[in-house]
């Protein structure tokens, strides 16, 4: 974690997922849409709960085991896949994060997972990066619950 990362509010939190949610809805199609990342069922192993400590600290484990599984140091986060496997990471960063507001490494999945999203060129062209946080401000005012800006 770098030295200038800053615990988020609830509200920028809440719109990093709304920008996660995005970039995650709009990769490729080209990737498998299943068969690497299992979140929809995701609970933290109590096996590693004992082991580590904490929740935290087994759900962190069990995020670099399937994002990382060479580790974060050897690289950035590589996105396997697109659909409803990866995108249910978002609602467990969400729930996680409301569990654990001031473990920042949440807030860093959450980061992490944006870049690796942009790296894969998710974006439409249609509307420039620079207008995403606006889209997202207008669904998040709207009351729209699912949204889809790519």
């Amino acid at each position: 974690m770098s030295d200038g990362f800053r615990i988020l509010s609830s509200s920028e939190v809440h719109l990093q997922l709304y920008k996660l949610q995005c970039h995650l809805e709009c990769l490729p199609e080209s990737l498998p849409s299943s068969g690497f990342h299992f979140f929809q069922t995701f609970v933290p192993d109590p096996e590693k709960v004992g082991d580590f400590g904490s929740v935290e600290a087994a759900i962190n484990h069990a995020l670099e085991i399937s994002l990382c599984p060479g580790g974060q140091q050897s690289g950035p986060i590589i996105l396997k896949e697109h659909g409803p496997g990866i995108l249910a990471i978002v609602e467990v960063l969400d729930n996680y994060n409301k569990k654990f507001p001031k473990f920042t490494i949440m807030q860093k999945w959450i980061s992490d997972l944006i870049a690796a999203a942009k790296h894969l060129g998710v974006v439409s062209t249609m509307i420039p990066l620079k207008h995403l946080d606006l889209i997202i401000l207008f669904y998040t005012l709207s009351g729209c619950a699912r949204h889809r800006c790519c």
